[in-house]
């Protein structure tokens, strides 16, 4: 209904990689892959990464679903570089529970959005 609810700012990938590497002693090596349970400090980057920000999604969507109100849907929109990656790595039962859409350029939809409301 174009009304702006608020949201969070949280660390994009790139950044949490520089935190670790330059923060954390033996960190400053590249990244793996994603798995359910990593078995080598490259991958246990990654993974723990890419856990972040699926957290921070879900947390998000749980606090908008509880706003709406039971029996009301609430459909996740992602976009940015790294939006196929983050959906891959949600639950399977969430994402087959829920809406997930993938929108490149969002922002620019937005901004068209409500220039037109001018």
């Amino acid at each position: 209904d174009n009304h702006y609810l608020g949201g969070t700012i949280m660390p994009g990938f790139h950044l949490m990689k520089e935190a670790m590497a330059l923060k954390t002693a033996n960190l400053n090596r590249p990244i793996g892959r994603v798995y359910p349970f990593p078995t080598t400090t490259a991958n246990a980057l990654a993974s723990g990464m890419m856990d972040a920000v699926c957290g921070s999604v879900l947390l998000m969507h749980a606090r908008l679903r509880e706003k709406v109100g039971a029996g009301k849907p609430v459909d996740l929109i992602i976009t940015g570089g790294g939006a196929p990656k983050v959906v891959q790595a949600l639950p399977v039962s969430f994402v087959l529970d829920n809406t997930v859409k993938i929108v490149d350029n969002l922002v620019i939809y937005g901004l068209l959005n409500w220039i037109q409301q001018q």
